[in-house]
């Protein structure tokens, strides 16, 4: 009877033991971590340099990121102490700024704007991605690699790299349909979820900005 008790002690300890490092597993899942910080970002900010490697010309400029909610602000600068170009989509319809011609040009289509370099959009395409998601580890970091949908012969897939010490994006890298490196992207000072006014993303800020 003793040992009857005993054995089954030891298969209720062996079965606990199993289930807590199952669960331990789970939550210590560091790609899991960054999918759910993704699925919760609601809005973002982050400074970007952006690089571009195509038909040996190559070229960088930064840009300032501001997202929430699906709206969004980008300062381009090239040189220039004021920013170069301001796009702002206000959820409706994105309002481009152009220094050098002094006007702000309208499209009714946020697709018509250039988005490769917001983590956002690959939010967007990781969620999207299906099983076609590769995932490794570094040294120093974590790499997740998503195809982007409306794919062509210049942006084929992403990489984003993740910081292994607080799983925020520190890198995106595009590459062609060749597997040759497009894009670079690198962001700093990048915080989730702040709090953002709603006139950051409208038209009216743009003429204000440019003052």
């Amino acid at each position: 009877m003793l040992k009857k008790r005993a054995f089954a002690l030891i298969l209720l300890m062996l079965f606990l033991l199993a289930s807590c490092s199952r669960e331990e597993k789970k939550i210590r899942d560091p790609f899991e971590s960054i999918k759910s910080k993704l699925s919760k970002m609601e809005s973002y900010t982050a400074e970007a340099t952006v690089e571009l490697y195509h038909n040996k010309f190559d070229t960088s400029f930064t840009v300032f990121q501001f997202y929430s909610k699906g709206k969004f602000r980008l300062e381009v600068f090239e040189k220039e102490e004021q920013p170069d170009k301001i796009v702002v989509y206000d959820g409706k319809r994105s309002y481009v700024y152009f220094r050098k011609v002094d006007q702000i040009f309208v499209a009714e289509n946020e697709k018509e704007i250039p988005l490769f370099s917001m983590i956002s959009s690959f939010a967007k395409n990781y969620f999207e991605a299906g099983g076609e998601i590769e995932k490794k580890v570094s040294d120093n970091s974590y790499l997740v690699t998503v195809p982007i949908p409306e794919r062509n012969v210049v942006m084929y897939k992403e990489e984003m790299i993740f910081s292994k010490k607080d799983l925020i994006p520190v890198e995106l890298r595009i590459f062609d349909i060749n597997n040759e490196l497009f894009a670079k992207i690198t962001y700093k000072d990048f915080q989730y979820n702040l709090k953002l006014q709603d006139d950051l993303f409208s038209e009216g800020t743009i003429k204000e900005s440019m003052r």
